[in-house]
């Protein structure tokens, strides 16, 4: 079954296409119905999807900027655009996506049905493909990592032989990515990275790609005791950082687990490589917590420019900042703003507009209603909860 989702912020639009198509029956799975593109990221982020249908038009942030966003994450993700108007500019960004349709609303449920069907039927004879593509590391070392990682063993999937040689000595790498905006390579990129490390000296390199990481297994068998092992370790790792580098325009950080002698042992090295890339990750997100705070008042303060700021992938920052904290960047921002607005409102005098103004909202109506969704006053009301009460004349 095609796992799908759709995104569409009109709350009929959701009810009828979600209710009315027997999507069962087109080979789908409904997977999630999300709202707006933020939403719609966070679930990407979080499950398997191979296919959207997105309405183009979309507040905080359209359907063709939420799909650009969608394929950092997952490539081979397929897009079906629904847009209430014939847009020429935003047909030509889907077709750059690769999109496999664009539709004009109003559309009727057979006309959908076909649409959607014919998208099954592309996504299923792509899949092949799609899958060498995803796979393009030399079987054996691509068997050694996804062997360790899912079954806590590198044995070869053909002959049943350990790939861990007595007397091997191994450890586990993870090489956390961060992109510019405008820097942000394709997945071929990271697959030929990943095939020119396999050929470096002093070390045996295995290296697969999840997400934005490398994780890479060092193994070597000629070497006579730990130190000796752990010196070409060292100069593996200045190689891999180089060819990365050569390749790639990102700033990288790199978390090592434990030196190992035994398969058993080699998940514990790799536990503690993902126990590295987390203190990073943590500090990332409260430099990212004091910026915010710091330039609130931006109106133009977005997960893209906050992004740039930091020089990482905006999907990057969203998967980092919420693994960290209860919210995604958007609505830590906005509590942050609604706190600000509140102190403001207690202490002093000044016009709604002008703690607009202060919070990052151009238009004060928008904040105004902004602040009676946040916190269910009225900011006017909100004010006379802390006036000081008039004594008798």
């Amino acid at each position: 079954m095609i796992r799908l989702l759709f995104v569409d912020d009109d709350a009929i639009t959701r009810r009828s296409i979600a209710e009315n198509i027997p999507w069962d029956s087109l080979g789908i799975t409904l997977c999630y119905v999300a709202r707006d593109g933020y939403e719609a990221i966070q679930y990407v982020l979080e499950n398997p999807v191979d296919l959207v249908l997105s309405d183009i038009r979309m507040p905080l942030l359209d359907g063709i900027e939420m799909a650009r966003e969608m394929k950092e994450i997952h490539s081979a993700i397929r897009f079906v655009f629904l847009s209430g108007f014939p847009e020429f500019e935003y047909a030509k960004e889907a077709l750059k996506l690769n999109a496999l349709d664009f539709l004009t609303k109003p559309i009727s449920n057979t006309k959908l049905m076909e649409i959607m069907k014919e998208a099954v039927r592309q996504i299923q004879q792509d899949s092949t493909n799609q899958i060498a593509l995803s796979e393009g590391i030399p079987m054996m070392n691509r068997n050694r990592l996804i062997g360790l990682l899912s079954e806590g063993s590198i044995t070869d999937k053909s002959t049943g032989k350990s790939l861990f040689e007595q007397g091997t000595y191994a450890c586990l790498c993870i090489v956390s990515l961060e992109f510019g905006v405008d820097a942000a390579p394709t997945i071929l990129d990271l697959h030929a990275v990943c095939a020119m490390l396999e050929n470096l000296p002093y070390c045996s390199v295995a290296a697969v790609r999840i997400a934005t990481q490398l994780v890479i297994l060092l193994t070597d068998s000629s070497s006579m005791q730990d130190t000796e092992f752990l010196q070409k370790v060292e100069l593996t790792k200045t190689l891999i950082r180089e060819a990365i580098q050569s390749k790639l325009t990102t700033r990288l950080t790199m978390a090592q687990g434990a030196i190992v002698t035994t398969e058993s042992q080699i998940a514990n090295s790799y536990y503690q490589a993902v126990k590295g890339t987390s203190d990073s990750g943590h500090a990332l997100t409260e430099k990212v917590k004091r910026y915010l705070l710091e330039n609130l008042h931006e109106p133009q303060l977005s997960l893209n420019n906050i992004a740039q700021h930091f020089l990482i992938n905006p999907c990057y920052l969203t998967v980092v900042f919420k693994k960290y904290n209860d919210c995604n960047v958007y609505n830590y921002l906005i509590k942050l703003r609604m706190e600000k607005a509140a102190e403001l409102l207690r202490t002093t005098e000044l016009r709604s507009y002008e703690i607009a103004s202060l919070v990052g909202y151009n238009d004060s109506q928008y904040f105004c209603n902004s602040f009676r969704k946040y916190y269910s006053i009225t900011t006017s009301d909100y004010r006379k909860q802390f006036m000081p009460e008039k004594g008798p004349l």
